[in-house]
């Protein structure tokens, strides 16, 4: 029986000066390598003198510095956006995409830049109230031509306005993110334009453009990244944002969140 006692910290009297006092898990590099080399081979659990469980992922927290835990965040793209997707996989991190139901609306007397970073701030809001303590990533993008303001055209008849509008013009492509860390409430949102020379279109290319179906989700009823490229005789700015996410913004922009791309 007190042999048993001796092997078993939870009984009492067996071990009792470590147990009044509580310990910080900080474990050596080799320790750590240790401690890994156990998890892979057996999946134990280190308990320390508080008889508290400490898995591998614990010892990796307990390891990173407090200001850097939050970039341990979940980070959620708040997009439906395919495009936008592949390209947040550049930066070489994790993150769940989460669809927002926000609803926007491009009607607005709002300037644009405003208007953009409008609806990016209520699509992150959106995602985020459902969820806690991640980072959440939204954008919109559109066409602003004058005065008009040019979305996704969603049907054939309505693409093939757009195309006649834009043909041989100079727009400018409007992009708005924005990030919420939802854990510290603290939220950043900008905007960012690119300008796109279209080359004048002939009737039979943007007829063949439309059967293509490829500029039914695009904003401006083109795709610069894809068939559409045709169209662009030359841009201003940054390439990524006429294709929906200005990548070098953005990592600037996630740096204040404790995220470093590079």
């Amino acid at each position: 029986m007190e042999a048993r006692r001796a092997h078993n910290p939870e009984v009492a009297g067996s071990n009792p000066a470590p147990a009044t006092k509580k310990y910080e898990a900080t474990l050596s590099l080799g320790s750590f390598f240790c401690l890994f080399s156990n998890h892979i081979n057996q999946s134990p659990q280190l308990h320390y003198p508080d008889s508290t469980p400490l898995t591998i992922t614990d010892a990796i927290i307990r390891m990173t510095p407090k200001e850097q835990r939050h970039s341990m965040k979940t980070i959620i793209l708040a997009s439906a956006s395919p495009r936008r997707k592949q390209l947040l996989e550049n930066f070489a991190f994790k993150f769940e995409v989460v669809p927002s139901d926000y609803e926007e609306d491009l009607n607005s007397v709002i300037e644009p830049h405003e208007l953009a970073k409008a609806i990016s701030l209520g699509k992150a809001e959106a995602v985020a109230a459902k969820h806690k303590n991640v980072i959440v990533i939204a954008a919109d993008t559109f066409i602003v031509l004058g005065s008009q303001i040019l979305g996704k055209p969603h049907t054939q008849k309505r693409a093939r306005e757009m195309l006649e509008t834009i043909s041989g013009k100079t727009h400018s492509v409007i992009t708005g993110f924005s990030i919420i860390d939802k854990g510290n409430n603290k939220t950043l949102s900008k905007s960012v334009e690119t300008k796109v020379h279209i080359k004048k279109l002939t009737l039979s290319e943007i007829d063949a453009y439309v059967q293509s179906k490829e500029p039914l989700d695009k904003a401006g009823a083109y795709a610069i990244q894809s068939l559409g490229s045709v169209f662009v005789k030359k841009i201003e700015g940054d390439y990524f944002n006429v294709i929906g996410l200005p990548m070098s913004a953005l990592s600037q922009a996630l740096k204040k969140f404790g995220i470093n791309i590079l």
